[in-house]
């Protein structure tokens, strides 16, 4: 399975951005991946004063008696089983965005965080799972993390400072990487918003997956950034208001990466080897 064109449902207005995670005071709809409307209730042309003045007048000059019969067509679609309600038919009935609503819901009310009750490492162990339900016997395990010890980032320190000298060389990569990285990703992969709108979609529908989560396990392990521990780091960009582990660009990078070696076919041994080496190193360079 390739990239996901167009086919007749119509493009997508373009997405809105998927990442928006490294930068300072990104709202909820840049970050989000709304596509097409941007945000919920944007209408673009359509909600400007001379329009709605326009479409008023304009109806009143046309409209003529009402007649107070309704079309000849469903007003309620019937799914496969019989049920009017909650068909994935519909999906392309709606907006970008409002599919991006839908679906984020259906994933996330499916995923909990827990830990383990153990009083000498209440605070290191986290467990992603999926759940079925509220109790702990529903609990599937999808991942488990554990806080490194404190001695671990101060160790680190040198690196970060030692990676600064590469400052000049990848200013560039590094602010047009705080969004979202379609054209990099593009680059690879030759996914474009007007050819393949809805393989965009899917790509912003993962990074807020991995956006969320990762900002939970942030929240939960709450680990400080480099520059709390020395006044030498001076990041080249405001420092996030998150924690810094886990690493959130990394995480995006690589599902965005899994994604499409698993539509395009790619793996480590096989003919489009080459292809699966690109997307893992551009993830790792962007991490």
């Amino acid at each position: 399975m390739g990239p996901i064109h167009t086919d007749n449902f119509g493009g997508s207005g373009g997405s809105g951005g998927s990442g928006g995670s490294g930068g300072s005071g990104a709202g909820w709809a840049r970050w989000t991946g709304w596509a097409g409307g941007g945000a919920p209730g944007a209408a673009g042309v359509y909600d400007t004063p001379m329009m709605a003045d326009s479409l008023i007048k304009h109806r009143d000059g046309i409209v003529g008696p009402w007649d107070g019969k309704p079309m000849q067509s469903p007003l309620f679609p019937v799914t496969e089983d019989g049920n009017p309600a909650n068909s994935h038919l519909q999906l392309w009935d709606w907006e970008p965005w409002v599919r991006a609503a839908v679906l984020d819901m259906e994933l996330l009310s499916g995923v909990h965080l827990a830990y383990p009750a153990k009083d000498s490492i209440a605070l290191s162990e986290y467990v992603f799972t999926t759940s079925g339900g509220v109790t702990s016997a529903t609990l599937s395990p999808i991942v488990e993390i554990t806080r490194p010890d404190q001695s671990v980032f101060v160790g680190q320190l040198a690196r970060v400072d030692a990676y600064a000298d590469l400052r000049d060389d990848r200013a560039g990569e590094i602010l047009t990487q705080i969004g979202p990285q379609h054209a990099f990703w593009s680059s690879i992969t030759n996914v474009h918003p007007s050819r393949t709108p809805k393989t965009q979609e899917l790509l912003d529908f993962a990074t807020r997956f991995a956006v969320i989560t990762e900002m939970r396990f942030k929240h939960a392990f709450a680990c400080p950034r480099p520059v709390e521990y020395s006044p030498q780091v001076q990041p080249m960009i405001l420092t996030p208001g998150h924690g810094s582990f886990p690493s959130g660009h990394s995480t995006q990078a690589f599902i965005i990466a899994r994604i499409f070696c698993e539509l395009l076919g790619a793996t480590a041994t096989n003919a489009k080897k080459t292809l699966y080496e690109q997307l893992m190193r551009q993830a790792a360079r962007i991490a």
